[in-house]
């Protein structure tokens, strides 16, 4: 199925960072154990935002435009795809608690440099795509709720919590910590659930 929503995202120990809106989008494969409440839950992650706003402005190494951009706030925005590899357990008839590692590739990266002056914006646009560590990986947490049992649509409440400085060549350690609130879809479950159908109503006919 497709599963899409936001991302609230900051660089866990950097300083000023602010929690940063973007969007998420993955493909997911859902396999139940036999035990009916074990399932495994890969999900290719195709669009995720990380980053954070607020962040102190810094030199580019131009004078002149080092002296406009001095009063700024940086907006960071980083990019990612990848991979992650949740186990779900079921509590209750349809609420399941999830965890996995996940690891992702870096394919974009840009600070933007935002002034303020009344209800207008100055941005200026910075690529640091090269800067960014190109793998990051952590661990995923969350709660999911199903609307019914069987295939339906599903919402989740996820927590991720990353382990690898993405600046690696610049002081200190800043790694990726997101928020995410995802609404899932079953792609062809009404087909796969009458197909099954008409072959438990074949095998029952006499």
């Amino acid at each position: 199925g497709l599963t899409a929503g936001l991302n609230y995202a900051t660089l866990a120990e950097t300083p000023d960072a602010h929690y940063s809106p973007g969007l998420y989008m993955g493909l997911y494969f859902n396999y139940t154990l036999n035990n009916d409440r074990w399932v495994l839950h890969p999900e290719a992650v195709a669009k995720s935002h990380a980053g954070a706003k607020g962040l102190a402005p810094y030199t580019i190494g131009d004078p002149d435009l080092d002296t406009v951009l001095a009063g700024t706030k940086v907006q960071r925005e980083l990019n990612y795809l990848g991979l992650s590899l949740l186990t779900r357990y079921r509590l209750f008839e349809k609420f399941y608690v999830e965890a996995g590692p996940q690891i992702t590739m870096r394919n974009g990266g840009k600070d933007k440099f935002i002034a303020e002056y009344g209800k207008d914006e100055l941005v200026y646009t910075h690529g640091i795509k090269d800067k960014v560590t190109l793998f990051d990986s952590g661990v995923t947490v969350g709660l999911a709720y199903k609307l019914r049992n069987g295939k339906s649509m599903t919402f989740d409440l996820r927590y991720y919590y990353g382990m690898v400085d993405v600046f690696a060549d610049a002081a200190g350690t800043q790694t990726n910590s997101y928020f995410q609130a995802l609404v899932s879809f079953p792609v062809g479950a009404g087909k796969a659930e009458a197909k099954r159908a008409e072959k438990e109503k074949a095998k029952a006919a006499p």
